[in-house]
């Protein structure tokens, strides 16, 4: 009995002219979430700020995300590594001769490393017993909460800051100088959360003060 399955290519959306990124990652990650039975990923896709949300989104609905390897990047061979190498989010296999066990890291709680399905891959005295740890996937890069209001934040500015001189085109200035937008960004977003929490413990109402 034969499977079909469906592919899709987020490259082939095209929303018009005027969408946004977050208008594209609105529509791909509702996607992932209504129908996706698993996610391929391309070499590279840790430095793409879409790719790792759809990785975020496939791997918090438990879906399988495949690295498609091509000709200019062969796989990667296990490595051993130590258990103070270890970092969540990881997938390492420890084998003892023929015997291996393979998961991904949940959580690490002191020496103690555990995988998703709440076994444990790694033990004090493991190493004593003749078990190695070999790392078969790293973690993958960290998901900025933040990036998509930045990204917003920073263009926002930009576009009425530069209105006046005619120069309203976000893409045409150069990396660095949209980093820089980006950082300012950054700065106004934490001092807007820094007042905000000195405001709630001013005004903070206790039960006592209540009565």
């Amino acid at each position: 009995m034969s499977t079909t399955l469906e592919v899709g290519d987020p490259a082939e959306v095209d929303l018009g002219p005027d969408a946004t990124w977050v208008d594209y990652m609105r529509v791909h990650l509702a996607e992932i979430a209504r129908r996706v039975t698993q996610v391929f990923v391309l070499p590279g896709w840790e430095s793409s700020r879409g790719a790792q949300l759809e990785v975020h989104v496939a791997r918090a609905l438990g879906l399988p995300v495949v690295p498609v390897l091509t000709e200019d990047k062969p796989t990667q061979e296990p490595r051993r590594i130590e258990p103070e190498d270890v970092r969540v989010g990881m997938v390492v296999e420890r084998r003892k001769g023929e015997a291996a066990h393979r998961d991904r890291v949940q959580r690490i709680d002191g020496e103690c490393i555990v995988g998703t399905d709440g076994a444990w891959l790694w033990v004090p005295g493991n190493a004593d017993g003749g078990w190695t740890l070999w790392l078969i996937e790293d973690a993958p890069a960290p998901v900025d909460p933040d990036a998509a209001l930045v990204e917003r934040m920073a263009k926002e500015v930009h576009d009425r800051n530069c209105a006046d001189v005619g120069c309203r085109d976000w893409d045409g200035h150069g990396e660095s100088t949209r980093k820089a937008w980006r950082e300012d960004a950054r700065v106004v977003i934490r001092n807007l959360r820094a007042q905000g929490a000195r405001r709630s413990a001013r005004f903070d109402v206790t039960a006592r003060a209540e009565q």
